[in-house]
């Protein structure tokens, strides 16, 4: 049997090709009735509805090409082919390089349309559908033209197990594509950011004129602009997921196992969720600002209300809803030293290893002690971060959800979270490093006449390894906070809107990086516990000469 029929023979990988089917084809037909809600609604502006509309056509054209290739590795199981040229997997590769490319550049052309309008407002309106179809020309042509710099290398004559793989010359130029959409989308979404702010000061400003039409027109560009920012931040985390993904099956490739990695290819691949999401959300949207709008004009139509009224009705609202700081207390201590506790004990352990390096000898005699004394640092260093932040502060602040700080210590929380930011960035580099470091000497201990020597430096590796996956894990935690952070704090300052609910309630990574966490922990036990009986059975049955010793020594040396 060749290779390809017995890692996709087995029942959980089919079962799972049959689970990414579903979800894309589900995906499609989310994807088209957002689409006909588009055409048949014109509650948002015109060019606005022109992009959305490209970005699920772009959303579309890549569920259909993966779909395909789920359906196409169907077929070569079952009809059993092994290999396949790869010029037949050209539509995959179109959908895939096309489809995300169009995605991140119609991000942009929503980005910019949003600038143009709050430039040039008067004469945005009186020509609102030409900067529209001006753009989706340049992103049709800039998304054709991307996959055509991918495989330019490439002849397209080469055999593959899958249409999922790329051609073999051509991924130093989609490692180009990626690192280059990843940076357009920080950019894209710090763009946003700031149209958000300006969309938000230009509705508080329209809001106080008489005339009606402008602060209808005003709220109008203020919906649209939280639909393309909210779009925006789910384009801008899948990035940051795909790349990361990418990058990990790419260099880390050898310590996973055959049936993990096809596992983790087949659905951890993040674009068709984020794609479904993307379509959800539009559909969502739409329905919220039809509402909103029918609430708005019947608001502004009707409203007789004095300022007395409204102050008093103002009040009621602060004693009703309003809460205590104080009565947060667990849930903000739990908050600021869980997260800083696992920074710290990130760094512990890297520290740890140095260790562990730096005095092998005198590390195996006193192995326990700089555990404790790490354990004890860390443990008081949260504690420490947390009474750092609190400072004095009376906890007599009234908020609405106790996901708030008191206000006085936002100053100090914000230098925290700079701070484990770099931190965590740093700690990822230096167990980079203690990797690079481990993986030499555990080379050169593979040559070694002593087995205890090679099976030590062994297990070291493996350690290291696992530490670093975790690290990577608290990076990608540390950034997706920080954004979220920034976000909720200086753009979304409205705690009742759709978006803050969104983002605080379900976009908060903490706990699902926190899970992820544990899982690591559980699966590089097992997975070691593997590797480690499999290392003794190996050492224990492979009988060496010192004649062979010195042999390899050559070898090693040659």
């Amino acid at each position: 049997m060749c290779i390809f029929l017995e890692i996709y023979s087995p029942f959980g990988v089919q079962l799972a090709l049959i689970i990414s089917a579903s979800i894309l084809f589900i995906s499609i037909l989310i994807s088209l009735f957002a689409i006909y809600k588009l055409m048949t609604q014109s509650i948002i502006e015109y060019s606005t509805r022109i992009f959305l509309i490209l970005s699920l056509l772009f959303v579309i054209y890549h569920q259909v090409s993966f779909l395909s290739l789920r359906v196409l590795t169907f077929v070569q199981i079952h009809l059993e082919i092994c290999t396949n040229v790869i010029s037949n997997c050209q539509f995959f590769m179109q959908g895939n390089l096309i489809g995300n490319a169009g995605l991140s550049f119609i991000q942009v052309s929503m980005s910019i349309d949003r600038i143009l309008h709050l430039s040039f407002k008067n004469t945005y309106q009186k020509y609102r559908q030409f900067p529209g179809i001006f753009f989706v020309i340049l992103t049709l042509f800039l998304s054709i033209y991307t996959y055509c710099y991918v495989i330019q290398d490439d002849e397209l004559k080469e055999e593959t197990k899958t249409c999922g793989e790329l051609p073999t010359k051509s991924y130093g130029n989609y490692t180009n594509v990626l690192k280059f959409t990843f940076y357009l989308a920080i950019v894209d979404m710090f763009t946003d950011l700031i149209v958000l702010k300006l969309s938000m000061i230009n509705e508080k400003k329209q809001r106080q004129l008489y005339s009606v039409t402008e602060r209808f027109e005003a709220q109008a560009a203020l919906k649209s602009t939280q639909t393309i920012m909210t779009i925006s931040t789910i384009q801008f985390l899948s990035q940051i997921l795909y790349t990361a993904l990418f990058f990990i099956l790419t260099y880390l490739i050898e310590n996973f196992e055959g049936f993990t990695f096809l596992m983790i290819n087949i659905l951890g691949y993040p674009v068709p969720y984020t794609n479904t999401l993307h379509a959800v959300l539009i559909i969502h949207s739409l329905n919220r600002i039809k509402n909103q709008r029918l609430e708005n004009i019947k608001s502004m139509t009707t409203q007789k209300q004095s300022s007395d009224e409204y102050m008093s009705k103002l009040k009621m609202h602060l004693v009703i809803c309003n809460t205590v700081v104080s009565k947060c207390k667990l849930m903000i201590q739990g908050n600021l030293i869980g997260n800083s506790g696992l920074s710290l004990v990130q760094v512990a352990m890297s520290i740890e290893r140095i260790i562990h390096i730096i005095f092998r000898k005198k590390y195996e005699k006193f192995k326990t002690i700089p555990g404790i004394i790490m354990t004890i640092t860390t443990i008081y260093g949260a504690i420490s971060v947390y009474s750092f932040i609190i400072g004095d502060n009376p906890f007599t602040d009234t908020v609405t959800t106790c996901t708030y700080l008191p206000m006085k210590t936002y100053p100090r929380y914000t230098q925290v979270l700079f701070f484990t930011f770099w931190l965590s960035i740093s700690n990822l580099i230096v167990d980079g490093l203690i990797l690079r470091q481990n993986q030499k000497h555990e080379k050169l201990q593979r040559n070694m006449y002593s087995v205890t020597k090679r099976f030590e430096a062994t297990t070291s590796l493996k350690c290291t390894q696992a530490i670093m996956v975790i690290s990577l894990v608290n990076v990608l935690s540390q950034i997706l906070y920080s954004v979220l952070y920034f976000i909720i704090v200086f753009f979304i300052p409205d705690g009742t809107s759709f978006i803050f609910i969104f983002v605080n309630t379900l976009g908060y990574p903490v706990p699902y990086t926190s899970t992820l966490h544990a899982c690591l922990i559980i699966y590089s036990l097992n997975r070691m516990r593997n590797q480690r009986r499999a290392t003794i059975q190996s050492l224990t049955n492979q009988k060496q000469t010192f004649d062979d010793y010195i042999r390899n020594i050559k070898s090693a040396w040659a």
